[in-house]
């Protein structure tokens, strides 16, 4: 989800209606209020993330959005009942998402069967996998015969 509006260049800070329409699309709790005034406060005194990247209304919000999705992705299709304690503790209003420097962070939003694969196997390929089963099997000795 981009929030750059039509009428936002990159550099912009928008006003607070804009920021409202924004923030009602992405997770609404929490004092709003505060939270922009937050926003402001550090576009206008950190400028930059720790790898030099501009810190703008867009990153902040664009980070938000994917911060929320990576929670849903965990959590959203589950009861509120099978949560657990730390569901509610890993969903962060904007204000604390701000406070915390999230904007700073890479959240996971999908994981599709190239991550899992790459997670489960490594970055080998499939054929060089089948060969390392083959050798495998033949330094065990066949119990059937």
């Amino acid at each position: 989800m981009s929030i750059n509006s039509k009428e936002l260049s990159e550099t912009d800070i928008p006003s607070y209606e804009i920021f409202l329409r924004d923030i009602r699309r992405i997770y609404p709790e929490g004092n709003l209020d505060l939270a922009y005034k937050r926003i402001l406060y550090h576009i206008n005194t950190r400028q930059f993330c720790n790898d030099g990247t501009p810190i703008t209304y867009s990153l902040i919000m664009d980070k938000f959005a994917t911060h929320i999705k990576s929670w849903n992705m965990v959590y959203g299709s589950r009861d509120p009942k099978y949560w657990g304690k730390d569901a509610e503790e890993k969903r962060k209003t904007l204000f604390d998402f701000i406070g915390m420097n999230g904007y700073e962070r890479e959240y996971v939003t999908s994981v599709g069967q190239s991550e899992r694969t790459a997670y489960l196997f490594g970055d080998f390929t499939l054929d060089y996998l089948k060969e390392q089963i083959e050798q495998f099997k033949h330094t065990i000795p066949d119990e059937t015969g």
